[in-house]
């Protein structure tokens, strides 16, 4: 899917997560959480334009 060409279960952030080797991790506050997911979208972009 995506930018990876993975499986829709690859997508859930702990997948993506190790893939990506994210400093952060998830834990269900909102701000830790905002962080978190910001850090994977930066990984997945940088992923995407080196491949381009």
């Amino acid at each position: 899917m995506g930018a990876t060409g993975c499986s829709w279960g690859d997508t859930r952030s702990n997948q993506m997560a190790a893939r990506l080797q994210s400093k952060s991790k998830g834990d269900h506050q909102a701000l830790h959480d905002a962080l978190y997911q910001a850090e994977l979208f930066k990984l997945v972009r940088q992923l995407r334009h080196s491949n381009d």
